[in-house]
This record gives C-alpha cells, structure tokens and sequence, in this order.
C-alpha cells in the first residue's frame, strides 16, 4: 500500500524537526488573512459578507441567544440561507474562550492549517520534496487563499473533512468513510449530493455495507435540509439562477475553473499512469474520487460559483486526491525536470494572492498607526450614538459600520443587495460617508445622492461627522433603491 497508509498510523516515528520548521512559514502566510480582517474591523473597511453573517451567528448561538439566528441585513434566518449546522459546535466551543471577531478569523485559519499539520505528523515516508508540495498544494491553492481574502464561511471550513474524507477514499478504510461523510454533510447543503454518488458507487461496485451506509446517510440528510428545514424556519434562498443550457455552457468561467486545478494536473496524469500498469495490485484511485467530485462540480457549474469559499469545494477534493498518491506520481516520474516544473506549477497560484494579502495588510497597518486614536474615539461615538436607537427599530447602514457594530445592542441593521427582500422604510440611517471606507453595496456618488434624498426626513441627528452620519428617519426605500 502507498504512503498515505499511514496518515491514520499511530505507530509512525516522529517526524523530524526540519519538517516542522518548514511547516511554520506556511502557517504564517495563513495567519495573516485573520490579522488583516482585524485590522480590516477596526478601521471599519470590511464587508458584511460573509463575514457579518457568520460573526453575528457566532455570537448568538455561542451566548445561547438564538440557534437560528435573524441577519437582519439579509431579512433571512441564518438556516434558511445555508444549512451548516457546523456552526453549533464550534461556536459554543470556540465561543466560550473568546466571542471576538478575531477569535471567528483565526477558527477559519485553523481549519486551513491542520490539514497540512495532520498530514506532516503522521506520514512517515516524508521527505523536502513531499513536504513542499503538499504544504504548497494546500497554502498555495488559489481556491484556498481566494476563500480566505473573502472569509468567514463554513464552505472554507469544509476543507477539513474534505481532507480526511479523500484520504479515507484512498486508503479504502470503509468506517472513516462513512464518519467523515456524515462530518462533511454538516458543513454545507450540496454535500449529501457527493455522498449520495459516492454510495451509488459502491454499490455498484459490490461494497454494499458501505455503499447502502452512504446512500442512507445522505438521504436522511436530504430529506433533513429540503423537508423538515423549511417546516422549521420557513422558505429558504435558492442561490443557483438556471436560464438554459446553452447560456449556462456559454457563461461558465472556464479559465478561472482551470486557474483552480491545473497544479495538480501534472501529478494526476502519472498517477492515473501508475494506476493502468498496477491494475492487478490497485484498481483505478481516481474513480471513487471523481464520482465524489462530480456533483459538487456540477452544481457549481449551473450556479457558475467558483471562487472565494466556492473555490474550495472545487480545488480541495483535487489536491487532496494529490497529496494522498504523491507517491505514485514520485515512482512513476523518474524525471526530475518534470518532478520540479510540478512543484513550480503547484506555488505559481498562490504567489500573487500571498503577495497581494502582505501588500494589503501592510497598508492597513500603516493606516491603522495613523488613525488608531482617532478611529477608536470615533467608533465609541458612533457606538453610543447607535445604543440610542431602541431595540427592534430599522438601521439602513453600509457595511463597514454593520461589520463593526454588529453586535452592538443587538440592533437589526439592513442593506440593498440581490439576495435580500426589502423594507417600505427604514427607521434609521448608519452611513460611512467617505469612499475610502468601506461603503459596500455603494459607492461615493451613490452616497452622496442617498444622503440628498434622505436629507428631508431627518428627525434627529445621533451623531455626525466628516466620514459618518447616524440619524433618524423614517426613510422611504426610494432613497437607497
């Protein structure tokens, strides 16, 4: 059997201290996405999507406020958005040490770094060459570092059992199948499609307690999500918009999907090789995992997703699939030309997206010194400024100051989107008003013209500045449509 054996082998001798420090750099490089979503916070320059969704929902159920928490900004329940019942534990666990927004960005950041952890702890024919190109395959992954410029989202978190679940497929260990299935079910909806494929297979292919075990998992999912859901909290929001084929063939962004996989296109070309010579000894690897693969590409395909948090549902199960034959791949590629163009081919994808995170956090650094002062005076401005409002009241807002002050007594802050179904007024209004801030879904003239239109139905003024308005209204939906 090939290394991957013993990613599960409790006997292994303990790597070496080389591999560890070679480790640490990568796991850096990952750590900074969380500290320039700090700094992103502070200086109220960060999205609400999907940050804000998740963060509020983080909070709510680790506080046991709300196990459904309302996200107010998208008029929406969060489990009728997406079904990620993942949030339950590690909200209450993660959320009794710390209910920070920092602590949210570093649990995504952990759930990318254990991967490659896991992996150099417990493989014992490790070697420089093995190491760096799976430390490269996962921190490098475009799907990976695009999931982590536009965090925080359960989908990035799915990369976890993503890896546990194809290294279970590789090495054939039917009940770390069938666990980590039922883990990967609880990170997003459209995984109990794959499962459901992946049973269907195994049936076929006369591995019927395992085949018949997926089949029932992932039906009870199903019939979870799609029928007892709705009962409970009311319609949920369909994301995928279907026209015809022809035009969903058309639209597809095909160089982007090829952006996301062609580093591991190399390896898996002399491993299906290494495969088709050894048919007597192993059967063809690829299979159980394209069967796995081919939902989930699908949907993605119709919903034309497949970047940020999407782009690890569609790289993770490549890459992993690598990293688990990189041992086939190694003996049936004698050529060390070959062997290192595949190593370039597998850093070349992440080197603009670490180099385009250390240039932003830089910036947000030397900002964050300038108007560390005077953002902190103003942020308690405007956060007393909003404990005014009373509870249950309408606040129109952008999304730096919704991000900011989400949690801020609890209130109920709304925005024009395509996702979100809309108010007849707004009671209150929470404006960044300069475009370098973060005026999501706006921009400076758009503002400009709210404010104009808004101006008439001011009653009362709780704070006002150069850069921020907080007043009250009401405010007819004309003026932000």
């Amino acid at each position: 059997m090939y290394s991957s054996d013993s990613i599960y082998n409790k006997d292994n001798k303990k790597l070496n201290q080389f591999h560890y420090i070679l480790f640490i750099p990568f796991a850096i490089l990952i750590l900074l996405f969380p500290l320039r979503t700090w700094f992103s916070t502070h200086l109220n320059l960060i999205d609400t999507y999907d940050f804000g969704i998740y963060y509020k929902a983080f909070v709510e159920i680790a506080s046991f406020t709300d196990f459904n928490p309302y996200i107010s900004f998208r008029n929406i329940n969060i489990f009728a958005d997406h079904f990620d019942p993942i949030l339950y534990p590690v909200s209450i666990i993660f959320g009794q040490i710390s209910k920070s927004q920092t602590m949210l960005s570093l649990i995504e950041a952990l759930f990318v770094i254990l991967p490659g952890f896991v992996y150099i702890n417990r493989e014992k024919n490790l070697n420089f060459f093995k190491g760096l190109f799976v430390f490269g395959l996962i921190y490098f992954s475009r799907g990976v570092l695009s999931a982590l410029s536009y965090g925080v989202h359960p989908t990035t978190w799915s990369l976890l059992p993503i890896f546990f679940l194809i290294n279970s497929i590789c090495d054939k260990k039917d009940n770390h199948i069938i666990f980590w299935s039922i883990i990967l079910c609880l990170f997003k909806e459209v995984f109990p499609f794959s499962i459901f494929a992946l049973g269907l297979f195994y049936i076929i292919n006369k591995e019927k307690r395992l085949g018949i075990s997926l089949v029932f998992i992932s039906i009870l999912f199903l019939f979870v999500i799609f029928y007892i859901r709705p009962l409970y909290v009311g319609k949920t929001y369909n994301y995928i918009k279907f026209d015809s084929v022809i035009s969903t063939i058309m639209n597809f962004k095909y160089k982007d999907f090829l952006k996301l996989i062609y580093p591991s296109l190399i390896p898996i070309f002399f491993i299906f090789k290494y495969d088709l010579k050894n048919l007597a000894k192993y059967k063809l690897s690829i299979v159980p995992v394209a069967v796995f693969y081919l939902p989930q590409f699908f949907i993605h395909f119709i919903a034309n997703k497949i970047y940020y948090h999407y782009g690890v549902i569609i790289a993770a199960p490549i890459f992993c699939y690598t990293i688990f034959n990189l041992d086939k791949f190694i003996k049936e590629c004698s050529k060390k030309t070959i062997l290192l163009f595949a190593l370039f081919l597998v850093f070349l994808p992440g080197i603009s997206g670490h180099r385009k995170n250390l240039e932003y956090s830089k910036i947000l650094f030397q900002k964050f010194n300038l108007f560390a002062e005077q953002k902190i005076t103003e942020n308690k401005k405007i956060e007393k400024a909003l404990r005014e409002i009373p509870k249950g009241e309408s606040i129109f807002a952008t999304s730096g100051l919704i991000t900011r002050h989400l949690i801020t007594a609890q209130l109920n802050f709304y925005q024009i989107n395509n996702y979100t179904k809309q108010l007849s007024e707004y009671s209150n209004l929470a404006f960044n008003l300069s475009a370098n801030e973060m005026v999501f879904p706006y921009n400076k003239n758009k503002i400009e013209n709210i404010i104009k239109c808004a101006s008439p139905y001011i009653s009362k003024i709780y704070y006002e500045s150069n850069d921020y308005l907080v007043a009250k209204g009401p405010f007819p939906l004309k003026c932000f449509d």
